[in-house]
């Protein structure tokens, strides 16, 4: 995904779907790090679901339940988890 950038993505996408790291994700937020959608209407949270990161989206839905929307695909998050099996 961090290489084949999607417009809209920010550091917060990339961080969340590469690594399980819920400290640096609220220094980020702590730093107003831009909490918005890529092209495809996914936030944060939907890469901390796709990288199997769970302690990142505890973090993110604790910080910023906002990011809790639909993507274009009509998956929030926590469906995407259940679909997945993570």
């Amino acid at each position: 995904m961090w290489g084949a950038h999607l417009r809209g993505a920010t550091i917060l996408h990339g961080l969340a779907f590469m690594r399980d790291y819920p400290d640096g994700i609220e220094l980020l937020l702590e730093a107003k790090a831009e909490v918005r959608f890529d092209e495809n209407h996914c936030t944060a949270t939907h890469n901390a679901v796709t990288g199997s990161h769970v302690k990142t989206f505890d973090k993110l839905m604790a910080l910023h339940p906002e990011s809790f929307k639909r993507s274009k695909f009509g998956m929030c998050p926590l469906a995407f988890c259940f679909l997945s099996g993570r």
